[in-house]
């Protein structure tokens, strides 16, 4: 699986608490067995042409532990606690086997 999250709240730009980051992480180690991340900063425009920035972490987890009906459900559910939690109107995530992962469709929820 494949995790972007922003370190700021959506809908204040305020700073995520690193007590949210931590309960991911834990998250991420009691489902998949662990994680690689690092931090990386994105670009968009706003619907009304404005250019926007911002710095994220990539999380990365994989785990042969599960089928693949199992994992995926685990992945969205991180991925939804994740929206929900920093007030994203979208999170991008993906899920495929290690290998095919920069190949697959991304999935934003």
């Amino acid at each position: 699986m494949e995790l972007i999250v922003p370190l700021t709240y959506g809908d204040t730009g305020e700073p995520v608490d690193a007590e949210a980051f931590m309960i991911l992480e834990e998250k991420l180690m009691d489902y998949f067995g662990g994680y690689t991340s690092h931090s990386i900063e994105g670009g968009w425009r706003s619907p009304t042409g404005q250019r926007l920035r911002d710095e994220s972490v990539r999380y990365v987890a994989s785990t042969d532990q599960y089928d693949p009906e199992t994992f995926e459900t685990y992945a969205r559910g991180i991925a939804d606690a994740v929206k929900d939690y920093w007030r994203q109107q979208e999170v991008f995530y993906k899920v495929g086997k290690q290998e095919e992962i920069e190949k697959d469709s991304a999935i934003f929820i």
